[in-house]
This record gives structure tokens, C-alpha cells and sequence, in this order.
């Protein structure tokens, strides 16, 4: 299931749905469109965007929001940012949401398609935490 809101799209569903085919078919059909400068998909999850210092975690998103420009940046397992946040706990990954969302209102065919990707619950939980 998708939902997409400005741009950027949620995907819900549990494992082998198709969440990551669908993104690599948006990012063909926003090219031929025009949308994107790109077709191309980055696939990411926690582990490649969040380091275990500080302002480590902003420069190795920063990083993958170069790399995903004109194009998707798929966040897979999104909900793993959130979860020890969520409970409390500080492990760099709101630095990592944090430099997202900077970039998440820009347009353009060289601006980054942000897909944010998991189950059902979880992704529900990810987007009452910062609801922006």
C-alpha cells in the first residue's frame, strides 16, 4: 500500500509485496515524464544513514541525499529511525531524519523523491513521530 503526500510516498506492506519494484517503476515513470532528472533508485537503510557519533550521522545522510539527487531515495525499514527514539533512547537517528527533512520540501528535477518503506504498524508509529 502506498500513500504519498508533496512528492515524497510512504509504502506499507509486509515483506515480498513489491515495495522496492514499485519505487524503481515510479523512478522509470517520473523520468519519462520529466519529473526527475533520473530513473535511478538508492536503496538505504538505518546502518547507511546513522554513525555512532555526532554530526557523523548528518554527513553520511547528506552523502545518500547527494547520491539519490534527480532521483528516489528508498529508506527501507524506515521505521528503524524512530524506534529507539521512541522509546527514549538517543542513537544519532534523529540527526538522520533531521537532515531529510531539510531537503524534503525542495522541487524540481533535480530534487530527491524521498520513499519512505515497512510495515504496516510500524510505518504508522514512524509517521506520528514527526508527522512534518
Amino acid at each position: 500500500r502506498c500513500r504519498q503526500d508533496h512528492g515524497d510516498a510512504r509504502e506499507r506492506g509486509s515483506p515480498g509485496v513489491g515495495k522496492t519494484t514499485v519505487s524503481r517503476l515510479v523512478a522509470r515513470l517520473y523520468h519519462q515524464l520529466g519529473v526527475s532528472a533520473k530513473d535511478s533508485v538508492v536503496e538505504v537503510q538505518k546502518g547507511d544513514l546513522v554513525a555512532g557519533y555526532v554530526n557523523q550521522t548528518a554527513m553520511k545522510t547528506a552523502k545518500k541525499i547527494k547520491e539519490a539527487r534527480g532521483g528516489i531515495l528508498f529508506v527501507d525499514e524506515a521505521y528503524q529511525l524512530t524506534q529507539a527514539l521512541q522509546r527514549g533512547q538517543s542513537d544519532f537517528s534523529g540527526e538522520a531524519i533531521d537532515e531529510m527533512m531539510k531537503v524534503m520540501n525542495e522541487t524540481g528535477r533535480k530534487s530527491v523523491t524521498f520513499v519512505f518503506a515497512g510495515y504496516k504498524k510500524e510505518m504508522d508509529e514512524f509517521v506520528q513521530y514527526n508527522a512534518g
